[in-house]
């Protein structure tokens, strides 16, 4: 990676023991206490190992930040379009929950999952609502709760949520499409280093 990065010229080349004094360097600057400058900030207690890590880390972002600004609006769209799971909303779902404790129905709720309330959903209630996302209209599933309970969902409706406007994912798409140039192009220097 670091090589990468100072054919690149992101990194300035390094010789057989820079990273021991550029680490001593930085430890050198870090305060001892107080607020910490953002050049040297977390390097008291961060090993050189650590430090070393945090450098590939660097490159890796400057690395990908610069496939990202080299790509072209054509590209990008002919990602999108190429990978539209990706760019899902989600469907508006529709499910009766009836929950059950020793072979009685103790309660019953209908329950609306679209994208706006899916994260809080599942945060409150993982289970249910995972096994729900899975469900086609008139599926059925059951998900055990432990202690003899059990929650027994019945998917009443599901309309799809369609795909976001590329103009609306334009940056995520662009995101996603640099990280994969970026893996693509590290996995080949792995194979055939130079």
């Amino acid at each position: 990676m670091i090589e990468w990065a100072i054919e690149l010229g992101i990194e300035e080349p390094v010789a057989r023991g820079d990273i021991e004094r550029l680490y001593e360097a930085e430890l050198s600057r870090a305060p001892s206490g107080g607020a910490a400058s953002s050049r040297s900030f977390g390097v008291r207690g961060m090993t050189l190992w650590h430090f070393y890590l945090e450098r590939v880390e660097l490159n890796a972002q400057a690395i990908s930040f610069g496939i990202r600004d080299e790509l072209t609006v054509d590209e990008v769209r002919a990602f999108y379009e190429q990978n539209q799971a990706e760019f899902e909303r989600q469907d508006l779902i529709a499910i009766e929950v009836t929950e059950w404790a020793d072979g009685r129905a103790l309660s019953s709720s209908e329950v609306t999952i679209d994208e706006d309330t899916v994260r809080t959903m599942q945060e409150r209630d993982d289970a249910v609502i995972s096994a729900a996302l899975e469900l086609a209209p008139g599926g059925r599933a059951t998900v055990d709760r432990g202690d003899g309970r059990f929650a027994q969902l019945e998917c009443l409706s599901r309309e799809d949520g369609g795909v976001e406007p590329f103009d609306d994912v334009v940056q995520a798409a662009s995101r996603q499409l640099a990280t994969a140039r970026f893996r693509t192009q590290l996995e080949a220097r792995i194979d055939n280093p130079q």
